[in-house]
């Protein structure tokens, strides 16, 4: 006995598992491909990363040697010096970045070698900011000596030693410099290239200029320290730095000219109990760009000044904190490599990781597209099972992808897996396959068709159309039956412009359908399988939108719809002025025949006009196609005989793609009926009695149909006389009880069937 109650949510689960297991045993290798596929681009890697190897282990690529056992700077070519160890870098003294003479915001002052270095400076107290600003650079020493008394500056001898190196004597001054910052402070640039190192003071004389001595065993040689004039200029506010700034980089005034300064500072409200300052200076210096590493600009010094000035203003001049040097951390000898897989590994396995989720999306999608998931809810299958299982069975698959990404990433030597702990990530693989999983079911809500690539091999290709070659006339309605999937709407598509035909073309009104498609679509009308209409808009909107698509103005316009809206009865009781989604969808399939035939189209085409339809509703909507067809051309797909005999003035049978007759409706039931159909009911122990009942007045008599005593047979016309068949029957009643009878001619259904079944 069959259990009337709703099953419970177990047991609606175990039934989705077992179908999603079986469905999953069905496409076994779809699931081994799936889950291989991490291996193979991991594979990839390995094979790229082998490559790159290769071209890098060569002698350019790594320190300088002696021998195996020897190795350093002093065996190196300029190339390989980047690759060797430096245990104890070189301290170098700190630097302002300043201007090239011909960029200083003051050369149109001063001759440009000459040109003063500008700072600018702003704040609440202007007098505490001219003190601070003169005592950054007031007490910087003149060099007393001559080019005897060289400052001797060591530089590389040191690097594999302990012994301290210079600075402090330096540090005294406020040195600057116009090259540009390096990467690394392994070496100053500044103390090498042929730009000269600037001593910044408020006045220069002439021991404000001298040189020190560059000493690099086995080379040495004098650099010069070249006094330029230091300018402080005081801005009302924060907005007139920010703004002159601006326009003295790169060309930021009408002028084109660059006028760039040292740096700004904006000591706010500063006072003798308190530091607050903020620096400006020019980060353009860090050539920050994708394909090399930062440059390290030289603002520790500013800072360090504003600091020294203030100490000075509380203090006096004695007091400050010596700036002696900058220094880089000390480095392992390296080798020229390139790792891909951290190269370009957060793209790679973020490929990876998704591609479960077109996987997942499209599982979803397809269920809601095949109508599987409203079928499945038809009969019995909850909300709540169907997500359970849904999440669990995709849960479990991304589990499984995911430890055979891991276990092959770590058996081929990837660092991302080898370097990094395997509970973390363990955590973060699970954190990503719920996300994944929790996205994939919130976008398939917003997609109802998978749209799979056409497949290229397979099934054979199938022509939906083929060799079709028909001609009407204005006035006339032609009527196209066929099975589903005969191509009735694949021809409507290509006459509509929606698909391209393969080969061959159509003329409407004397216009090609392959080139004058924009054309044909004014004076054609079109009612789709399906209803294609606005949810908020009202039937009325509809049809005074595609009124005017048809040309139609003002109170012809009106006219139009007010008629139309009668036509198919959507206009009493508000229904023309209601939205559609409070539509029937008879009520809908009725705008959609309005909407075909406003504007009076020369050719309209039909696509199941009346599917949906009640009675009243079906023979109300006849009369409409009836009228519509005396002031244009009507094609009409159907699979109601009693329509197409009702409104056709010829008919096509399509089968597989080719019109298989055509005609009248009762040429058609001539040329293929020759038969009667004579239906008797019976008791089912009299069913033999029946048939040879029949036998005795139509020998070639032929039985189409038995089924619970009911029997139908095709009779012959040209051996069966109505009169034997009724006196037939009258006797048969004496003998058998015949609970009912009777005798046709030859439907349409009739020769559709047959034409259908011979074809």
């Amino acid at each position: 006995m069959t259990d009337s109650r709703p099953a419970s949510i177990l047991t609606q689960a175990d039934a989705l598992l077992r179908k999603n297991l079986v469905f999953q045993k069905r496409n076994i290798w779809s699931n081994v491909r799936l889950v291989t596929i991490p291996f193979f681009l991991c594979l990839l890697l390995v094979v790229i990363q082998l490559l790159f190897d290769s071209q890098f282990n060569e002698d350019h690529g790594q320190c300088g040697c002696l021998n195996e056992k020897t190795c350093g700077l002093r065996y190196s070519t300029s190339d390989q010096a980047a690759f060797c160890a430096i245990p104890n870098p070189s301290q170098w003294t700190p630097l302002l970045q300043i201007p090239s003479p011909q960029y200083r915001a003051a050369t149109t002052l001063y001759l440009s070698l000459s040109s003063p270095v500008t700072f600018l400076f702003t704040g609440n107290n202007q007098s505490l900011g001219e003190t601070l600003m003169r005592n950054m650079y007031s007490n910087s020493p003149e060099f007393g000596g001559d080019l005897a008394n060289y400052v001797l500056v060591t530089l590389m001898r040191n690097m594999y030693s302990n012994s301290p190196e210079f600075g402090g004597d330096l540090a005294n001054y406020v040195l600057g410099s116009s090259s540009l910052p390096a990467y690394t402070n392994y070496m100053d640039s500044s103390f090498i290239s042929d730009l000269p190192i600037y001593n910044i003071k408020h006045k220069c004389s002439p021991n404000s200029s001298f040189s020190i001595l560059i000493h690099q065993p086995p080379l040495s040689f004098p650099k010069e320290i070249t006094c330029v004039r230091g300018l402080n200029l005081w801005r009302n506010s924060t907005f007139d730095v920010n703004k002159e700034l601006f326009k003295g980089y790169r060309k930021g005034n009408q002028e084109e000219k660059i006028n760039e300064y040292t740096a700004a500072f904006d000591f706010q409200n500063t006072n003798g109990s308190r530091l607050n300052v903020n620096v400006w200076y020019n980060s353009t210096y860090k050539n920050n760009t994708v394909i090399r590493p930062m440059a390290l600009i030289r603002v520790p010094r500013l800072v360090n000044l504003a600091s020294n000035a203030y100490l000075e203003f509380l203090k006096g001049s004695q007091t400050k904190i010596l700036f002696e040097y900058i220094k880089e951390m000390p480095k392992p000898e390296t080798k020229l490599t390139l790792d891909i897989t951290s190269l370009i590994g957060p793209l790679f396995f973020t490929w990876v990781i998704l591609l479960l989720f077109p996987v997942i999306l499209t599982t979803l999608v397809y269920e809601k597209q095949q109508r599987l998931r409203i079928m499945m809810k038809m009969h019995g299958l909850g909300d709540a099972p169907y997500w359970i299982v849904s999440y669990t069975y995709f849960v479990l698959v991304s589990i499984l992808y995911m430890l055979c990404f891991a276990v092959f990433g770590s058996a081929i030597g990837l660092n991302f897996f080898r370097l990094n702990d395997y509970s973390i990530q363990l955590v973060f693989f699970l954190i990503s396959i719920n996300l994944q999983i929790s996205v994939a079911f919130l976008v398939s809500a917003m997609f109802s068709d998978v749209k799979t690539a056409t497949g290229k091999d397979g099934n054979p290709q199938k022509l939906a159309v083929r060799g079709l070659s028909l001609a009407l006339p204005q006035g006339e309605c032609f009527g196209m039956l066929g099975p589903n999937g005969a191509g009735k709407t694949s021809f409507i598509n290509m006459m509509t412009g929606i698909i391209k035909p393969s080969s061959g073309s159509a003329f409407v009104q004397g216009l090609d359908i392959l080139t004058d498609m924009d054309r044909i679509y004014t004076t054609t009308g079109v009612c789709p399988q399906h209803d294609l209409l606005w949810d908020k808009l009202s039937g009325r909107e509809h049809l005074l939108f595609y009124g005017r698509l048809k040309n139609l103005q003002g109170s012809v316009l009106t006219q139009a719809v007010e008629e139309s809206l009668r036509s198919v009865n959507l206009f009493h009781g508000g229904n023309g002025d209601k939205q559609i989604r409070r539509y029937s969808g008879g009520m809908k399939r009725r705008l959609s025949v309005a909407i075909s035939l406003i504007g009076n189209p020369k050719v309209v085409y039909m696509d199941e006009p009346s599917t949906g339809l009640d009675p009243a509703s079906r023979k109300s909507l006849w009369d409409v196609v009836k009228r519509a067809k005396r002031k244009g051309s009507i094609i009409l797909t159907t699979h109601s005989m009693e329509e197409a005999e009702v409104l056709c003035d010829r008919l096509g049978i399509f089968v597989n793609g080719s019109l298989q007759c055509i005609g009248n409706p009762k040429e058609l039931k001539g040329r293929y009926g020759g038969s009667y159909v004579l239906t008797m009911t019976t008791s089912e122990e009299h069913e033999q009695e029946v048939e040879k009942l029949v036998h005795s007045f139509s020998k070639n008599a032929k039985k189409i149909y038995r089924t619970l005593g009911t029997q139908k047979f095709e009779l012959p016309r040209k051996e069966t006389k109505i009169a034997e068949v009724f006196q037939a029957v009258e006797k048969a009643k004496k003998m058998f009880p015949v609970v009912a009878w009777g005798l046709a001619d030859t439907t349409l259904e009739d020769v559709f069937v047959k034409v259908a079944q011979t074809s």
